[in-house]
């Protein structure tokens, strides 16, 4: 939102989550469920974002019907987001960058960059089916890091954003939802301007 107003759109920021829930998960919590739906209700959104589960797709052979499941409440949740007259628009996020992805007890090794390539793969299935558009900064940090691995964009727990990650992330948002470029916005987000 803020690096928004500097560019001088009048933007209001929300949110309704909860760490470490996917949408399936969300779906099959109805309280919670209920308060995602009258979030959604509540006002009159331009966009809603949501966001599949980066480990769904990752751990098949442990638990094959955990992409069908976060699809299923994806379509779901779309359905709500539409009926509100919003538009949806998915958020592709990046792999954990530890070298491996854990899901309940069940551990599989893979790199940052596979875990991505994987969660993109299977966002970009579940944006086609659902007819929505997605900000793809997975696929955005696999390309960043690939020319300098020293960017510092993972968190020192290796699996959330740092703030130059977090402004990795708001840019590729600001660039998908406006169709410009936020090269020559002035605003820095606290970082080195270099960076």
């Amino acid at each position: 939102a803020r690096l928004c107003r500097a560019a001088g759109y009048n933007v209001k920021a929300d949110r309704q989550t909860k760490g470490g829930t996917g949408i399936a998960m969300c779906r099959e919590d109805a309280a919670l469920w209920q308060t995602v739906s009258k979030k959604i209700a509540s006002e009159d959104w331009d966009i809603i974002v949501y966001q599949p589960n980066r480990n769904n797709p990752v751990m098949t052979e442990y638990f094959p019907y955990y992409p069908w499941k976060e699809y299923s409440a994806a379509k779901d949740l779309v359905e709500l987001i539409k009926a509100a007259g919003a538009i949806p628009l998915q958020y592709s996020s990046f792999g954990v960058n530890k070298g491996y992805v854990t899901r309940e007890g069940c551990t599989k090794r893979m790199t940052r960059a596979e875990h991505t390539n994987l969660v993109t793969a299977y966002n970009a299935a579940v944006s086609d089916m659902l007819g929505s558009k997605t900000v793809y900064t997975g696929a955005t940090f696999n390309s960043l890091l690939a020319k300098n691995s020293s960017l510092g964009l993972y968190h020192t727990d290796n699996s959330h954003p740092s703030l130059a990650g977090s402004f990795l992330v708001a840019a590729d948002f600001y660039t998908v939802i406006f169709g410009e470029s936020p090269a020559d916005i002035d605003y820095d987000h606290g970082l080195d301007a270099e960076l």
